[in-house]
């Protein structure tokens, strides 16, 4: 015996085609015969029976209909996410998501069905209504409708989160909230992945309360859905994290960075949930470990002399990962270069030749790094790139046997050698 949500075993023939049936009009518009017509040829008989029930139980709603195409969802026992059903009346065609390859699943059948009795249902109330240019709608609509809604409340400084079920009435439109019992795939309910989502989250927690680490997985869940709420409230959910702000002020002698409070914040929860607006995101840092954001809120203070670290690595490295808000009026601006060696001759000891390499950023020089330290030259400063460097210091050894950075005096032998060969192929600045 053939169940609603199942794809009857039916017998190979080959799929039939408007070009079977002779031309008619119908559903308003000229076409070879009526959408449903055709379905109900191309359906196997216990296919047919089962939509037949399919629509008596209330298990086929309209999601939007316009001229050239129809989308409804067909609901089946023991599967809470309903099937997506496609009709294209002008057609004669239709689809659905299911993995059935028959020429017309039971979804199919049922959503043409209850599309049809809609139609009907719409033309005849157009007749009795005497408003002029007034239509009915024809998309079908459950007598009595369930979706899941999540019921989000604050406990103490966390929140609390309940899945229930909301029936409402098609032709009153009361609502009746009840708490979900059992699982979302054993009730009546039209559920969506999200919903299944939150449903499996909660399953590995006790109690209504989740702990932090859950949260960003139930607000990404939740981010899918339509109905939620807090504390009575309608409010949205979104996976974005909402992290601290980096600000950068002027100060005495230099620049501080610090952490702050990302304004968009209108309240913080201690399960590291924030809401912005209408909105829960969960509570972010931008990958930065606990060691680093404890030493940003207290804030990290520059002289002049250091803003090639702060604008060439500190910012950089943040960049991206939380926002940063500039409110200093002397920081030198940000630029990209990539580091190269530069070679400065100099007279040396008994009139000999010294070499001064030096790692720089830019040509003309925008900026030299000492040691670990950038030392700016301009009112621009590079972004530091650190392999790079770390491949023009090894550069320099193969070259001339010293750390950019040290001076080295070299005998007549010695500079008469390196100007006449390694000298010759090499690509910096001389």
């Amino acid at each position: 015996m053939e169940t609603a949500n199942q794809t009857p075993a039916e017998p190979d023939h080959p799929k039939i085609t408007i070009a079977h049936f002779p031309a008619i009009h119908g559903m308003g518009y000229p076409v070879k015969m009526s959408i449903l017509d055709s379905v109900r040829k191309a359906a196997h008989p216990t296919t047919w029976s089962a939509a037949v029930r399919l629509v008596r139980q209330d298990c086929v709603r309209g999601e939007s209909e316009d001229e050239d195409e129809v989308i409804l969802n067909v609901r089946v026992p023991g599967r809470p996410i309903p099937f997506e059903v496609y009709l294209w009346p002008q057609d004669n065609d239709w689809g659905c998501d299911c993995p059935s390859r028959a020429p017309a699943c039971v979804h199919a059948a049922a959503a043409a069905i209850a599309w049809s009795q809609a139609k009907r249902s719409a033309r005849t109330a157009q007749k009795q209504d005497a408003t002029p240019g007034q239509t009915s709608p024809s998309l079908p609509r459950p007598r009595s409708e369930c979706r899941v809604r999540h019921v989000i409340e604050r406990r103490g400084k966390g929140l609390e989160i309940i899945i229930g079920i909301v029936h409402q009435d098609a032709t009153s439109g009361r609502e009746e909230f009840q708490k979900l019992s059992g699982s979302l795939s054993s009730s009546r309910v039209w559920a969506g992945k999200g919903d299944l989502k939150v449903e499996a989250a909660l399953a590995t927690c006790a109690g209504r309360t989740p702990p932090p680490e859950l949260w960003p997985r139930i607000l990404r869940a939740l981010s899918s859905t339509d109905d939620i709420t807090l504390d009575g409230q309608a409010v949205r959910a979104s996976s974005e994290e909402v992290a601290g702000v980096l600000r950068i002020e002027d100060i005495e002698g230099g620049f501080r960075a610090r952490l702050v409070r990302d304004p968009r914040i209108d309240e913080h929860f201690a399960c590291g949930v924030v809401i912005c607006g209408n909105v829960l995101h969960p509570l972010g840092y931008g990958g930065l470990d606990a060691r680093q954001r404890q030493v940003l809120l207290r804030g990290i203070d520059y002289t002049i002399d250091e803003a090639g670290r702060l604008v060439g690595e500190l910012l950089p490295s943040i960049d991206g990962r939380i926002p940063i808000d500039i409110r200093s009026h002397r920081l030198p601006r940000g630029t990209s270069a990539k580091p190269s060696l530069r070679l400065e001759f100099t007279q040396g000891k008994n009139q000999g030749l010294r070499i001064l390499p030096l790692l720089v950023y830019g040509d003309p020089p925008l900026a030299r790094v000492d040691g670990n330290r950038l030392v700016c030259t301009g009112r621009r400063v590079p972004v530091r790139n650190f392999a790079e460097e770390d491949r023009q210091r090894r550069k320099c050894g193969q070259l001339l046997g010293v750390a950019p950075g040290r001076p080295r005096d070299l005998t007549a032998d010695e500079a008469v050698h390196l100007v006449s060969g390694k000298l010759g192929n090499f690509k910096g600045q001389v």
